[in-house]
């Protein structure tokens, strides 16, 4: 078996990120031209990286010239920490990598810290939490109420629309 990189589950989170989410949320009329929302992967770096005492509060970061973002946008993500990456969920780990996605190709260059009146984010865009769709890692006594999959269509929704209405699991709190 081929060993596994980083950098290839990265790269298919990408590919997920604008086939199956970027597309539902454009709307076109007759040629692609038209699209309302244009996701421009021109230039776009992928790259990997270890956390260093300069990063060490960061577990991705997007490099864009905001000024010019047609030139370069670098996304790095930090697959060598605990933290970060090694002990994540595969859902935290596409969630940090659509938080990324977000500030590179969508524009989306600030953090959202508000929250639901539980703490609970209200956006993927949150600067400290990207555990906000993950299944139980141990659910005690059965008790899957730590089982948060159903919020991933929302957080989705949301990274492409920040005026999405608040979800029903947000409305029940």
């Amino acid at each position: 078996p081929l060993p596994y990189y980083p950098v290839i589950g990265i790269f298919l989170s990408i590919l997920a990120f604008i086939s199956v989410f970027a597309l539902p949320h454009s709307s076109f009329a007759y040629t692609p031209d038209d699209f309302v929302l244009k996701i421009d992967t021109t230039n776009l770096i992928l790259t990997t990286g270890k956390l260093t005492s300069k990063s060490k509060e960061t577990c991705g970061t997007c490099y864009v010239d905001i000024e010019k973002p047609w030139v370069q946008k670098t996304i790095e993500i930090f697959t060598t920490s605990s933290a970060c990456w090694l002990s994540n969920t595969a859902n935290s780990r596409e969630a940090l990598i659509f938080h990324e996605l977000g500030h590179c190709l969508l524009g989306r260059f600030d953090h959202k810290s508000d929250t639901f009146i539980d703490g609970t984010a209200k956006s993927l865009m949150h600067p400290t939490n990207t555990d906000l769709y993950s299944p139980c890692v141990y659910a005690i006594d059965n008790d899957t109420s730590c089982n948060k999959i159903e919020r991933r269509k929302y957080y989705i929704d949301e990274l492409f629309d920040p005026n999405t209405s608040k979800p029903v699991w947000a409305r029940n709190l």
